[in-house]
């Protein structure tokens, strides 16, 4: 289902009132600013446990089961005007940021959630490096 056929469901068919959200959206979206920042302090500690800790979540990749985030090179924790709050997470093998979708739905529970894959976690103010987020 595309994102016409959304917003033409929440307005009940409705194309002017369909086409009047659509901009609403749009506006919305454009106005939103990255309020802060923050980096995951991953140790190597960090990173072994989510390696051999057998709690901690799995992935299927390649027909593999592997633990979700052993493949980070950086976690970012990122908050916008609108108090949403998501994170972004930089894969080893690529240049840019994906958006954790998963995250989005307990987002205020990343931290207990990032516990279970790395064990205790710090994080680090970034808001001053904002230049360096790119997202895909």
């Amino acid at each position: 289902m595309g994102y016409a056929n959304i917003i033409l469901k929440q307005t009940e068919n409705d194309e002017e009132k369909a086409l009047r959200l659509f901009f609403n959206v749009i506006k919305e979206f454009e106005e939103l600013e990255i309020k802060s920042i923050w980096k995951l302090d991953l140790s190597e500690e960090n990173r072994h446990y989510n390696r051999t800790e057998p709690s901690v979540p799995k992935i299927l990749h390649d027909g593999d089961e592997k633990p979700l985030y052993s493949d980070s090179e950086n976690i970012y924790k990122i908050k916008l005007s609108d108090d949403t709050i998501f994170l972004a997470v930089k894969d080893k093998d690529t240049k840019y940021l994906h958006i954790d979708c998963d995250v989005l739905v307990f987002e205020k529970h990343i931290d207990e959630y990032l516990k279970k894959c790395f064990g205790e976690i710090k994080w680090k103010d970034f808001s001053g490096e904002i230049s360096e987020i790119k997202l895909m």
